[in-house]
């Protein structure tokens, strides 16, 4: 509560084994979920009421997948069903070069709070 800006982010394979299940039906079960210790630490946040902080959010995830960068969209809706604010569209990584300095900075220097 003490900060002027909270960024969440995640990437989007929960990667946790799903008891029976097939391969192929495990990856079916985990693509679009948040990372494993994300979706623990957003678990913990479960009472927090988000209305006095600004929130960014960004989302990490492969092209391949069919619900790639969707922890971006699970985020956004945890941040909005807990009365959050966000202050700029979430930031969608779906290949490395997405990740460059660049495009990173530009992002980050678009967040009005």
């Amino acid at each position: 509560k003490n900060y002027d800006l909270l960024v969440l982010g995640s990437s989007t394979w929960d990667g946790a084994k799903k008891d029976g299940l097939s391969r192929k039906n495990q990856n079916k079960n985990v693509q679009g979920n948040l990372q494993v210790k994300i979706k623990k630490f957003v678990e913990s946040l479960s009472s927090y009421d988000f209305s006095q902080q600004a929130v960014a959010v960004y989302g990490v995830g492969h092209y391949s997948y069919t619900f790639t960068c969707n922890a971006a969209n699970v985020l956004e809706e945890f941040v909005n069903s807990h009365n959050g604010r966000l202050v700029i569209e979430s930031f969608r990584v779906t290949d490395v070069v997405d990740l460059s300095e660049d495009a990173i900075e530009q992002w980050a220097s678009e967040i009005k709070i």
